[in-house]
């Protein structure tokens, strides 16, 4: 953002604000509320760390008023920033909720084409998709973190939680077809036919009109 400074007041109210917005201001009392970690950009704060009146940033029609909207802008944002993050956490816990049912589903699925695998010493290969890491909860004035990269890292662990539900049905679908292949072959004394003795009998059976 461009600034037109219009004198050294106006200046000096510049200074105190990006104090504020960086979190190092100069006044006692903001310095105290920074260290606390309760220093937020606000027209008290600016107006204090700038020794000046309130009336000179504080409304719309202000003498000063293009620091008046900088300061609202601001706090508009973040209170943005800060709803996405909490809708963010929210999905985040549903999409969780369901990578744990899927893979407790996929395990069902995985013992039932194991049993038949049994017959053939084969094992089901396990899949290798973890859940992943958790981001850490935020607070909104952390300043470890801006929110901008806070949001980033919610959404990209959205997409891999979505992403590993994605394979989790996949996988799922995959056993259970080879599970209604297996099924399909099982012949009278409980075992899997081998695939000549299937298609014999499949050639018997409409021989006699079975088919």
């Amino acid at each position: 953002m461009i600034r037109k400074v219009l004198n050294e007041k106006h200046r000096e109210i510049w200074d105190a604000y990006d104090r504020i917005e960086n979190g190092c201001p100069t006044h006692p009392e903001n310095q105290k509320k920074a260290a606390a970690g309760k220093l937020k950009l606000s027209v008290s704060a600016v107006s204090l760390e700038a020794s000046c009146s309130r009336t000179l940033i504080g409304y719309p029609r202000c003498k000063y008023s293009d620091v008046y909207n900088a300061i609202l802008g601001k706090i508009d944002g973040k209170r943005a920033a800060d709803t996405t993050i909490v809708d963010l956490q929210s999905d985040i816990t549903n999409l969780q909720a369901q990578l744990k049912g899927r893979k407790s589903t996929n395990q069902i699925i995985r013992s039932r084409l194991q049993k038949y695998l049994n017959i053939h010493s084969i094992s089901v290969k396990q899949p290798t998709s973890d859940t992943p890491k958790p981001t850490q909860k935020i607070e909104p004035m952390d300043t470890k973190h801006t929110r901008t990269e806070t949001v980033k890292s919610l959404r990209r662990e959205k997409l891999q939680l979505k992403g590993l539900i994605t394979q989790l049905d996949s996988d799922s679908a995959n056993m259970l077809l080879k599970i209604r292949y297996y099924e399909s072959r099982i012949g009278v004394d409980g075992k899997i036919m081998k695939a000549d003795t299937y298609e014999d009998r499949l050639r018997a059976l409409t021989v006699v009109g079975k088919l």
